[in-house]
């Protein structure tokens, strides 16, 4: 819009001797565009070292986390927190790239994955067996 709004001011001040409002109101949505551009660069910087510096801290405490499925719930433990979930929270179950996923409250972000590789296949095939009987499957695109 600002490559717009200088070009139809250039345009516009060749026919006149004044200067026109459109130069300055171009120039000015130009400085605001990248003024964006600069925050969210920067956003995304501070955004990304934080996750590291999360991960760094978690990789260091070594934490161990637990899951214990049920016919009512779905519990969850580790070294700083016990949480349990009943199965009418989950939405649907989706398998994604060798993912197994279990949305909460229909939501990507709030979803648990569990990797095929890192259970054993007999365990994992259990618990996915466990997950059809209690969840709709519905795909990921």
């Amino acid at each position: 819009a600002s490559l717009i709004l200088i070009t139809l001011g250039i345009i516009a001040s060749l026919d006149e001797d004044t200067t026109n409002p459109f130069i300055v109101i171009g120039f000015v949505f130009a400085f605001i565009a990248l003024f964006l551009f600069y925050v969210r660069i920067f956003s995304k910087r501070k955004y990304k070292r934080t996750i590291d510096e999360i991960a760094e801290k978690y990789d260091t405490i070594k934490l161990e986390c637990t899951y214990e499925f049920s016919e009512e719930s779905i519990k969850y433990w580790d070294n700083e927190k016990k949480i349990e979930f009943n199965w009418s929270v989950f939405k649907y179950y989706s398998i994604y790239k060798g993912y197994l996923v279990i949305a909460l409250n229909n939501s990507l972000i709030e979803s648990y994955l569990f990797e095929k590789n890192e259970t054993e296949g007999d365990e994992y095939e259990k618990l996915l067996e466990f997950v059809e009987s209690k969840l709709e499957y519905r795909e990921i695109k």
